[in-house]
């Protein structure tokens, strides 16, 4: 999990991280499909 790393990274990819999880998020959903 990238997202995890660069999370204990430093404090200042905080940004980058919350646009990586909702990239992450939203590729989750299209692939998992609405529940």
């Amino acid at each position: 999990m990238g997202y995890f790393e660069q999370k204990k990274s430093s404090p200042d990819t905080i940004l980058m991280r919350d646009e990586c999880f909702a990239i992450q998020y939203h590729s989750a959903l299209s692939i998992l499909g609405p529940e």
